[in-house]
């Protein structure tokens, strides 16, 4: 890095950077004036602390919102000893003593080049490593774990308890063993086996992995990843009333391995419950059958009862973008989501393999809709790394997070006192255990922590991301925005705020309302919602307000009774709607006894609002779609549960 200086803080500051001399990381006293370094005087604010300031000048500045710049200075040319020195920068034209330093960084000097120890390293790409409780596993295995206890699930028991769920070896198979705590960290039971594979069955093999979360009083459920022998891994259900007797649903598996790129592996890692909806996190598992190479990939699923899952198809993430990690990194795995509040965006753990090795790190991504579109997700940060030094914990693995939330919803963190809990697996020298990371406000968790050596990209331009719009925009007026149909709230409606390059996009709550910071100004307002319409709009900011917005409901035929209808939105390659697209539609699979129905090909075609409706559609059926005659059929499946209007899976193709 040559004599370069730089640091990566907030845009639009005037930075300033003092140089104290370090020996053996302990300070000397001396500080650059200028020309030397000397002893301060006893008045700090002599005439040296303004002539050794070196300016750092913006150079670079992040215009996806975030309010985030680069700042590069020359570190003094005067200074040739070769030892380390301690980098104090300060904002303003000029900072006086006493002042709060914004950033500290410790740096080598050689004589001619700077390098950079550890935590300067980490700064560079990314890294924010969360702290691990007490350093080590959160329990000690007992003789009946047998070596291994790992990919944890934890469970708030609704009263006093934490309940952790994880992998041991029973019996010479893995097993699914439980352990409780009041504390959730250091003080936990004896553990106890919970759910083992069936002889003959399915999972005779072995069970593991669990992620496990309570409905309700009672109701306990728990998916989990199997195999037999020589078979492909799937993933099986199971329920319970007390969360220590399981029983295993009699069609399992609820979900096997189907498409191509699953390499004949499903291995769950995470769910979250959206409205009515399960959102089932998977990924594929390297085996020495199965998979020869790191190329590990990470899907999702959906569900409305736990045992039929529609895949979303092709893996949310896959290879690893080489030019983005500037290392030879070729698998993602083991995504575990979470939301910041019941409204806010949706954030996933992962880990990243390295090429032909199993050391890792944990990363957090961030996206504003649930299936971390590509299009629609960004990097927060490395939040934990493999040592890959034989020594610090965890030395190699990690993989399989569970956060310490209050429900299935994965929104709130009520029962750790707002404390952002990540339950880890790990494998320190070959040995897999559990670990805790943790922050103390989700605030602290979701700091985007950018990494200054990968190229500085807009995945959204301009476009705001982070949920909390009044703590991130700065902007001086409270707009409070609230959406309804008339007379009723609208919950989940999507509003977007827009004045010249400026973007910022909420979802209104359970009132119907989004809260904004802006500026004074002009700014264009947009609400989007299934079924609901809006024409675009101004408001004009001159001092705290709140508006009220009423966007019209779309009427759709209805269907029969017991029927459903379903539908679709039409788009064009520009992401506009697209009108007069025709839609075919078939019925391929139509479960249940007495009823027959006919295969013929149905065909709808888009609205002015580029909206697609199919009437009379059969709960618990299973039809094809497509768009235009070219393209493959999709598979769409209405939920046994399904009633009135439901949104059909998207669907791509060609329009004739």
């Amino acid at each position: 890095m040559s004599g370069e200086l730089n640091l990566h803080t907030t845009s639009g500051l005037t930075v300033k950077a003092i140089v104290w001399e370090l020996e053996d990381a302990v300070a000397t006293g001396r500080r650059w004036n200028g020309s030397a370094m000397v002893v301060p005087s006893d008045s700090i604010d002599d005439a040296g602390w303004a002539t050794g300031m070196v300016a750092c000048a913006e150079l670079l500045t992040k215009t996806d919102g975030t309010g985030t710049g680069t700042y590069v200075g020359t570190f003094p040319a005067g200074i040739t000893a070769a030892r380390r020195y301690r980098i104090e920068f300060y904002s303003g034209a000029s900072p006086t003593p006493g002042q709060a330093v914004i950033d500290t960084q410790e740096l080598d000097w050689g004589g001619s080049s700077l390098s950079r120890v550890r935590d300067e390293v980490e700064r560079l790409y990314g890294i924010s490593r969360w702290p691990i409780t007490g350093g080590a596993p959160i329990f000690a295995l007992e003789g009946n774990d047998n070596g291994r206890g790992t990919w944890p699930s934890i469970v708030w028991d609704g009263s006093s308890t934490w309940v952790l769920y994880y992998t041991a070896t029973v019996s010479g198979k893995l097993a699914i063993r439980r352990r409780t705590s009041t504390d959730g960290k250091t003080s936990w039971s004896a553990g106890a086996t919970v759910l083992e594979g069936t002889t003959a069955e399915w999972d005779s093999a072995g069970l593991w992995s669990p992620v496990v979360w309570r409905e309700g009083a009672g109701d306990w459920r728990m998916l989990y990843t199997a195999k037999q022998p020589d078979t492909d891994i799937a993933v099986g259900y199971a329920t319970s009333a007390d969360g220590i007797t399981w029983t295993k649903e009699a069609t399992n598996p609820v979900m096997s391995p189907t498409l191509t790129w699953e390499r004949n592996s499903n291995e769950v890692t995470g769910v979250i419950k959206i409205s009515s909806t399960y959102y089932m996190w998977y990924t594929t598992l390297r085996t020495a059958s199965h998979q020869p190479s790191y190329d590990r990939k990470i899907g999702y699923a959906t569900s409305t009862d736990l045992i039929t899952w529609t895949k979303a198809g092709n893996p949310v993430f896959g290879d690893v973008d080489n030019l983005s990690h500037r290392q030879p990194f070729l698998g993602y795995y083991a995504g575990s989501p979470f939301r910041n509040g019941a409204s806010g965006n949706y954030y996933l753990l992962v880990s990243v393999y390295g090429a032909n090795s199993d050391y890792s790190r944990a990363e957090l991504w961030e996206s504003f809709e649930p299936t971390f579109d590509s299009a629609f997700r960004r990097r927060v940060a490395t939040i934990q790394t493999a040592s890959n030094d034989g020594v610090s914990y965890p030395e190699r693995d990690l993989d399989f997070y569970s956060p310490a939330t209050d429900d299935i919803t994965r929104s709130t963190w009520t029962a750790t006192s707002g404390e952002i809990r990540i339950y880890a697996g790990v494998n320190h020298n070959a040995v897999w255990s559990t670990a805790l990371f943790t922050k103390p406000t989700i605030a602290d968790a979701l700091r985007w922590v950018p990494a200054i050596q990968e190229p500085i990209l807009d995945v959204l331009p301009h476009t705001r991301w982070d949920q909390s719009a009044a703590a991130v925009s700065g902007g001086a007026r409270t707009i409070t925005i609230t959406v309804d149909d008339g007379t009723t709230a609208l919950e989940s409606a999507r509003v977007r705020v827009t004045q010249g390059a400026e973007t910022y996009e909420l979802s209104t709550n359970a009132s119907g309302q989004a809260v904004f910071a802006l500026d004074d100004a002009t700014w264009t307002v947009a609400i989007t919602k299934p079924l609901f319409t809006f024409t675009n709009t101004t408001l004009i900011v001159s001092a705290d307000a709140s508006q009220t917005y009423s966007m019209t409901s779309i009427a759709v035929p209805a269907s029969n009774p017991g029927r459903v209808t379903g539908f679709i939105y039409t788009y064009d390659e520009d992401g506009a709607v697209a009108v007069g697209v025709v839609v075919s539609l078939q019925a391929a699979k139509f479960p249940g006894k007495g009823l027959s129905l006919d295969t013929a090909v149905r065909t709808s075609t888009s609205d002015a609002n580029g909206l697609v409706t199919f009437t009379n559609l059969f709960a618990g059926t299973t039809y094809r779609m497509r768009r235009g005659s070219d393209r493959d059929w999709v598979s769409a499946k209405i939920p046994v549960t399904a009633s009135g209007t439901i949104e059909l899976d998207n669907v791509l193709g060609a329009d004739d």
